[in-house]
């Protein structure tokens, strides 16, 4: 083995991110499922309110990347925080009007 692969640390891409990617994975599996039910049941509204839900936190989560990787990451988090704003009224207009 040569000397340079030696003094490269090794790196558990689980743990060393201050992401925790294997509770976004379940997170996300866990959404796709109630989106899959909730369409399977026609149910089509709250499925829109779930994929706005699940569009507004990849945005925050690809703002966390950008940030770690030294880019601008705060029209990311605006956008998220839009698409939070625009799901919620959706869904509580929803409500008024039924």
């Amino acid at each position: 083995m040569s000397s340079a692969a030696s003094e490269r640390p090794e790196i558990d891409f689980w743990s060393s991110s201050p992401i925790n990617w294997p509770a976004i994975w379940a997170v996300n599996a866990l959404l796709v499922a109630a989106i899959g039910l909730t369409l399977w049941v026609g149910a089509f509204g709250q499925a829109a309110g779930l994929v706005g839900i699940g569009i507004g936190c990849g945005c925050f989560v690809w703002a966390r990347i950008r940030e770690e990787r030294g880019a601008e990451a705060n029209r990311w988090r605006h956008a998220g925080i839009g698409i939070f704003v625009l799901t919620a009224g959706v869904q509580v207009g929803g409500l008024l009007l039924s």
